[in-house]
């Protein structure tokens, strides 16, 4: 991002980008297997104690693209509802 931020913000386009977590939908692998102890080992990383819903990416996209982020550029906004805390 950092690059593509350096290149592009001085003609007026910011440069961010939206690291998601595992999505909880019909179509993941994970839920197809409904092997609990795998979603519970997955669940266990994720601080807020649930999977994402692709709503919560919609938000943050939509953040991004809002007033409220003009002088956002060059970053990763992590959605993941914890998954990278330390």
């Amino acid at each position: 991002m950092a690059a593509l931020s350096t290149d592009w913000t001085p003609k007026g386009v910011r440069g961010n980008a939206i690291a998601p977590t595992m999505p909880f939908t019909s179509s993941a692998e994970y839920n197809k297997t409904r092997d609990p102890e795998h979603i519970n080992r997955l669940l266990s990383r994720i601080k807020l104690g649930r999977f994402a819903k692709p709503e919560d990416n919609f938000d943050a996209a939509l953040f991004l693209a809002s007033p409220a982020a003009d002088f956002v550029s060059g970053q990763t906004l992590f959605v993941d509802g914890g998954w990278n805390a330390v």
